[in-house]
């Protein structure tokens, strides 16, 4: 399965989606994770839409997550009580 993030490469901060207000300074540590390279192309045109130039898009990138299920590791969240 891929997702998909986009980091701004000045501060390595992830959009966090979306074209609320204080855009682009909300910009976050773990950001939106789009599903689909579709979805991550919508927010683009949706931004360019709103007023963002190209310009202003020159420092995202966009990275692409690979998960490979077969190397899921399950954490408990509770500690178990011995």
């Amino acid at each position: 399965m891929k997702l998909y993030k986009i980091r701004n490469k000045t501060t390595g901060l992830y959009s966090p989606g979306g074209s609320g207000v204080g855009w682009p300074s909300n910009w976050e540590h773990t950001g939106k994770t789009w599903k689909r390279i579709g979805d991550v192309r919508n927010h683009v045109t949706m931004m360019r839409e709103y007023g963002m130039s190209k310009e202003d898009m020159n420092d995202w990138e966009l990275i692409e997550i690979t998960y490979d299920k077969t190397n899921e590791v399950v954490v408990p969240l509770h500690k178990e009580n011995k």
